[in-house]
């Protein structure tokens, strides 16, 4: 039996003592409110028994078919928990609200408070174990417990009310038994929620955690820039797929020693990052890189990067091509006005359109020779841009598909503004 699995079955028995103890109680006792409290545990002794089911499952290791090994299977054991606990909720309420009125015995207050301790004492135990083993599993469970010390704490002041010979203080155990039954619903709703989300790759946002990653790739004197991180929680594991720059004169056996020294150092820091991917990027200094109005020495590269451009999005036949590139020759000048060329080392190495509107600069697209792209310098540039335009806000398109573009946007302060069936327009104020 594995540590999560431990705590899961310190969990199970807990919550069997607990249920016992309540439905005797409620039933000697006339509570309604406490029996529906016991139904809760006893959907906390349901969610335990799939949990260390679900740990054990998603500990298997990698086959053929699961390279990834089977740590989803923790995701959907939480969806079938979140399941449950709606349900039984649903149940709850249902039942409350068709029920006679009864007076609950006063002595049930001591069955309360204990269990209100005991619940109290699991609830931070579970939650925290949840945490230190980085087990989706443990936290649902624990704050499952944790709602069903709320309950716990509903049930004794309803007790408390009925106690008072009132026409409306009457009704008290069965409001409490309502509440109860929403809060039972509402923690099955934000679990399935939770782990829907997982399901499907969502990523690590613990940015204590990402950046004891960063501190160990930047250690590495052969790295110069992280273009990218992104996490993702497989189960008990984590799959870290990152993009470095590094020299471009560096041979194909150094690159293989970096990618290798730097995987070892992080799975030596955190053996819960089982899978990880390396891409390395060629780094460019771009202190030397300039951009310009265009002159008439820039024709022939211009219109070969538009054709270029405008063949990859609109799939021109030969003619089409043709009289395209006629026209651009005809309107040269006045075609490719707001457009700047981008020059490194004396070199054109791309060009870009940016033009002031009525209030704010539009960025309508940036072009870069092959050898230059996938390697960050357009998001340099943009960056670039945002320093030199700092009196006024700038818009842009970006494809909703381009998810790697959104998200860098969306770090430098980009928001979406409006979109196409395609394409989103993305903003970036500055601050007045």
């Amino acid at each position: 039996m594995n540590k999560s699995s431990k705590v899961m079955f310190i969990s199970l028995i807990t919550n069997a003592l607990l249920v016992v103890i309540k439905i005797i109680g409620g039933l000697i006792g006339n509570s309604g409110a406490l029996i529906v409290d016991a139904i809760h545990s006893i959907s906390d002794l349901a969610t335990d028994l799939f949990s260390i089911v679900g740990i054990k499952l998603s500990s298997k290791p990698a086959d053929k078919k699961h390279p990834y090994g089977h740590g989803r299977l923790e995701y959907l054991t939480s969806i079938g928990i979140g399941l449950i606990i709606g349900i039984v909720g649903i149940y709850v309420i249902y039942n409350s609200v068709n029920r006679k009125v009864v007076i609950p015995e006063i002595f049930i207050l001591y069955v309360l408070v204990f269990d209100i301790i005991v619940k109290f004492l699991l609830s931070r135990y579970i939650i925290r174990k949840g945490k230190e083993y980085k087990n989706n599993i443990l936290i649902s469970s624990g704050h499952e417990s944790k709602m069903d010390v709320l309950s716990t704490a509903i049930v004794i002041i309803s007790t408390i009310l009925v106690q008072f010979d009132n026409e409306i203080l009457k009704y008290a155990d069965i409001a409490a038994s309502v509440i109860i039954g929403i809060f039972i619903v509402r923690v099955g709703y934000n679990i399935l929620k939770d782990n829907i989300s997982i399901i499907l790759d969502e990523e690590e946002t613990d940015k204590l955690f990402i950046d004891e990653i960063k501190k160990i790739i930047i250690n590495d004197k052969q790295v110069k820039e992280i273009d990218g991180i992104v996490m993702v929680k497989i189960g008990p594991y984590y799959r870290l797929n990152t993009e470095l720059s590094v020299d471009p004169e560096i041979s194909l056996l150094e690159a293989h020693n970096i990618i290798h020294k730097i995987e070892t150092e992080i799975k030596r820091y955190d053996s819960s990052i089982e899978y990880v991917n390396i891409h390395l990027n060629p780094y460019i200094d771009l202190t030397d890189c300039i951009i310009r109005k265009i002159n008439k020495k820039d024709k022939d590269f211009i219109i070969k990067a538009q054709k270029e451009i405008v063949t990859d999005n609109n799939n021109l036949n030969k003619l089409e091509l043709e009289e395209l590139e006629e026209y651009l020759n005809k309107e040269f000048i006045e075609y490719f006005d707001d457009y700047k060329i981008i020059e490194k080392d004396n070199e054109i190495i791309g060009m870009m359109c940016y033009y002031l509107g009525e209030d704010t600069y539009n960025l309508s697209s940036i072009y870069l020779r092959y050898r230059y792209r996938g390697i960050g310098i357009g998001y340099d540039l943009v960056k670039r841009i945002i320093d030199e335009c700092n009196d006024k806000d700038i818009k842009l398109w970006v494809y909703k598909n381009n998810t790697k573009a959104i998200k860098f946007y969306s770090s430098i302060n980009f928001k979406i503004d409006s979109e196409t069936k395609d394409r989103y327009q993305m903003i970036y104020k500055h601050s007045k």
